[in-house]
């Protein structure tokens, strides 16, 4: 399904490129993982690779989609769910979707929420999360900076 040098997303890791493809024993039986450098958090993820459509990986989108993302995000409906275990559920959900729309929903929706109310550590923890699976995605994508790509994200939510 991937190569060696593709470009990928994993819903709850964000973007990498897969360095190397690797044979291993599990259980007695061989399998094949992707050995994945992730560009979010500095570090390398094994997928097994029977797993990818399971788990949601799939190849990261192309420059103009990356642009379409950030265009949208100002008209972004934003929700106010009251209840903390239940936003942050659906938030969780959201980010697990691989949906890059979903997740910048997320993003928005945690920033202008901590701009009224501190977030709890919880959820300060989820945006982090969010944020590193959006800006690694759109960076990978525009070719830009990590630090662009996040500045881009922010003017269009504030």
């Amino acid at each position: 399904m991937f190569n060696i040098g593709d470009n990928i997303s994993h819903p709850m890791h964000g973007a990498g490129v897969i360095v190397d493809i690797v044979d291993r024993q599990v259980n007695n039986r061989p399998q094949s993982f992707y050995l994945v450098d992730m560009i979010y958090g500095a570090m390398t993820v094994q997928i097994p690779c029977h797993l990818c459509d399971s788990l949601g990986v799939r190849h990261i989108i192309t420059a103009d989609q990356a642009n379409a993302v950030i265009a949208s995000i100002p008209e972004l409906e934003i929700y106010n769910i009251d209840n903390w275990s239940k936003r942050y559920r659906e938030n969780v959900e959201r980010i697990k979707s691989g949906d890059l729309y979903q997740v910048a929903v997320v993003v928005k929706s945690l920033v202008l929420r901590d701009k009224i109310k501190t977030l709890s550590t919880g959820e300060r923890k989820l945006l982090g999360m969010a944020k590193g699976i959006l800006v690694s995605e759109l960076s990978l994508a525009s070719g830009c900076s990590m630090r662009d790509a996040e500045q881009k994200i922010m003017d269009n939510i504030l």
